[in-house]
C-alpha cells in the first residue's frame, strides 16, 4: 500500500507545480522580448573621401559636401544638408559586384571595395528612399549622393544624440566646423529654429528625349530598298514630380539636352534635291540663345548621287551617338557603295563640315581598346564560317555608340562588310566595359529589371530618379508611371503617357532637389 501511494504522489507531483504556475505560464505568452535601440549606423559620421572624375563640372560643387555630417538615430537621420525625421532602416547582406554594378554600373573595386559580399542599410521615409549606406567596417561607410560617392568615416567624439537638436543653418556650419576639428558641441543652440526640411528631397525631374519615324515620300538613291523609307522626329518630354505624385508633363518638338554650360538644342534637317539623287541628313547642336535660323540654313557640302543618313541613337550631356548610313554611286569605277557606322561624336563638333567621331580609347582608355576587341571575337566567333568571311576580322576604334537594353545604356561596337561584293552585311556586339561618366552621368535603376519585369510583363525598358522615388516603365506604346513603395512598384500607375508607333528613348536626364525649378522654368520658357 505504501508503494501504491508513494508512485501516485510522484505521478501527480508534476501537475502541482504547473497548477502553482499557471498564472506566470499564462502570462509568458504575452512577455515580448525587449525593444532594441540599437542602430546599424547608430552615431555621428563625416564625409573624408568623395569619388568623381577630377575633370567633373560639378567637383567644386562636390568638394563642398566634404567634411558635412550625416548621423544616425532611433528617430532623426542628418543627411549632409537634410534632414529626416522618424527614418526606417533595413539592412541585408549582398554580392558586391552584383548590387554595384546592377544598381549604380560601377565596378567596387573603382570604390576601394574588394569583398565578396557586404552589408547595405536602407533608409526610407515615409516609404520614400532617402539613401543606400555600405558598411565597409566598423569605423567607415559609403554612400551615394546625387550620383557620387562619398566615404563617411565614424566620429568617436560624438554620438548622434548629441546632434539631435534643432539649429540655424549658420550654426550647423559651425557645428560641422567644429565637428572636423574633433571638439565638443555644446547645447548653445538648444533654442535655436532648424530650418533643414526635406523640402527638396523627393523633387525630382527628367527630360526624356524621344525617336519615333514618320513616312517618306520620296525615294532615296541607291539604296535599293522595297520597304517605306522613313524619316527620323525627335521630341524631348519634360515630366516634373514632387513628393508622391507627378506634377506635370510637357512636350517639345527637339531635342532639349541639359549641358554643363548651360541648355542645347539637338535638331536634325533632311535635304531631299527636287529629282531625288541625293538625300542628306544634317544634325546641329547649339545652344538655346542662338539664333536657330543662322545654324539650320547653313547646308554642309552635298555630294550628288547620293545619300547620308544620320539616325541619333543615344544624347548625353558632352557626346552624341549616332547611326550613319552612306550610300552612292562612285562615278570612277562605276560602282555603287554602302557603308554603315556608329559614331560618338562631342556635342561640340556636330555643327563641324565634317564630322569627328572619337576613338574608343578615348573615352575609355587602353580597356576600352581591349573590351572593343574581345567583343568583336566573340561575336565572330558566334557566326558561321560563311558569315564571318562578309565581316571584318578586327574593329575600327571609332566605329562604336549606345543603345539601350533591360533598363541600362550599353556600349555597342559594329563591324562592317569584308568587301564591296558584301556591302549590304554590318554586325552589332556587345562591347563588355561600362560607359565612362564623360559619356553616362547617372544610369542606375531601382528596383532591379527583374523586379519591374516581373510586374509589367511586357516592359521594354525603365528609368528611376537618384532619389528612387518613382520608376518610369516603357513598352512598346507607353510610359508607365509608379510610384516606389518598399522596394516594388505601387499597386497602379500614377500617370501613362502614350508613345508614338516604334518610339524609343535616346535620352535621359535628370534633376533633383533645387534643379527641378530651374530646368521646369526653362522648359516653360521655350513653351511660350
Amino acid at each position: 500500500m505504501k508503494h501504491i501511494k508513494l508512485f501516485l504522489f510522484i505521478l501527480f507531483l508534476p501537475l502541482i507545480f504547473v497548477g502553482c504556475n499557471k498564472n506566470a505560464l499564462s502570462d509568458s505568452s504575452k512577455i515580448l522580448p525587449p525593444e532594441n535601440y540599437n542602430m546599424p549606423l547608430e552615431g555621428v559620421w563625416i564625409a573624408d573621401k568623395y569619388y568623381a572624375d577630377q575633370s567633373s563640372s560639378d567637383i567644386s560643387k562636390i568638394k563642398s559636401e566634404m567634411e558635412k555630417i550625416v548621423s544616425f538615430s532611433k528617430n532623426k537621420i542628418t543627411f549632409f544638408d537634410d534632414v529626416c525625421r522618424n527614418p526606417k532602416y533595413k539592412i541585408k547582406t549582398v554580392n558586391a559586384q552584383n548590387y554595384f554594378i546592377g544598381n549604380y554600373s560601377i565596378k567596387p573595386e573603382s570604390l576601394d571595395i574588394h569583398k565578396d559580399t557586404i552589408q547595405i542599410v536602407t533608409v526610407t521615409y515615409h516609404e520614400n528612399f532617402l539613401a543606400s549606406f555600405a558598411i565597409l567596417d566598423e569605423n567607415r561607410i559609403l554612400t551615394c549622393k546625387n550620383g557620387t560617392f562619398f566615404r563617411l568615416s565614424k566620429n568617436k567624439q560624438l554620438s548622434s544624440s548629441e546632434t539631435d537638436f534643432d539649429t540655424t543653418l549658420d550654426d550647423k556650419d559651425s557645428i560641422e566646423s567644429d565637428i572636423a576639428k574633433n571638439s565638443k558641441v555644446t547645447n548653445e543652440y538648444n533654442n535655436s529654429v532648424y530650418p533643414y526640411k526635406l523640402s527638396h528631397q523627393f523633387n525630382s525631374g527628367v527630360l526624356l528625349g524621344l525617336k519615333s519615324y514618320k513616312p517618306a515620300t520620296y525615294k532615296i538613291p541607291y539604296k535599293y530598298s522595297t520597304s517605306q523609307e522613313v524619316e527620323p522626329v525627335y521630341r524631348t518630354l519634360w515630366i516634373n514630380f514632387n513628393g508622391d505624385s507627378v506634377v506635370s508633363n510637357n512636350e517639345l518638338p527637339y531635342i532639349l539636352a541639359p549641358r554643363p554650360n548651360g541648355f542645347w538644342k539637338v535638331e536634325s534637317k533632311r535635304t531631299v534635291n527636287v529629282d531625288n539623287s541625293y538625300v542628306k541628313d544634317h544634325i546641329y547642336a547649339y545652344p538655346i540663345e542662338k539664333n536657330s535660323e543662322d545654324i539650320l540654313n547653313n547646308d554642309i557640302s552635298i555630294k550628288k548621287n547620293s545619300y547620308s543618313l544620320a539616325n541619333i541613337t543615344f544624347v548625353g550631356s558632352d557626346y552624341i551617338s549616332l547611326e550613319l548610313n552612306n550610300g552612292g554611286y562612285n562615278n570612277s569605277t562605276n560602282t555603287t557603295y554602302k557603308y554603315s557606322f556608329l559614331n560618338t561624336v562631342p556635342l561640340d563638333m556636330v555643327n563641324a563640315s565634317t564630322l569627328q567621331a572619337v576613338s574608343i580609347d578615348k573615352l575609355l582608355g587602353e580597356q576600352g581598346i581591349k573590351a572593343l576587341k574581345q567583343g568583336a571575337a566573340t561575336y565572330l566567333n558566334s557566326l558561321n564560317y560563311d558569315s564571318r568571311q562578309k565581316l571584318e576580322n578586327f574593329p575600327r576604334m571609332y566605329n562604336f555608340g549606345l543603345n539601350r537594353k533591360n533598363g541600362k545604356w550599353n556600349l555597342i561596337g559594329r563591324l562592317n562588310h569584308s568587301s564591296e561584293a558584301y556591302k549590304d552585311m554590318f554586325g552589332d556586339f556587345d562591347i563588355p566595359i561600362m560607359a565612362s561618366k564623360e559619356l553616362i552621368r547617372y544610369d542606375s535603376l531601382y528596383p532591379t529589371w527583374n523586379i519591374i519585369k516581373e510586374r509589367v510583363s511586357n516592359a521594354l525598358d525603365a528609368y528611376s530618379p537618384p532619389n528612387r522615388n518613382f520608376v518610369l516603365v516603357v513598352t512598346k506604346s507607353q510610359i508607365l508611371i509608379y510610384d516606389i513603395v518598399n522596394e516594388n512598384l505601387g499597386k497602379k500607375p500614377l500617370k501613362i503617357i502614350p508613345l508614338k508607333s516604334g518610339e524609343s528613348v535616346i535620352m535621359s536626364q535628370w534633376s533633383i532637389g533645387k534643379y527641378v525649378k530651374i530646368w521646369d522654368d526653362q522648359v516653360k520658357s521655350l513653351l511660350k
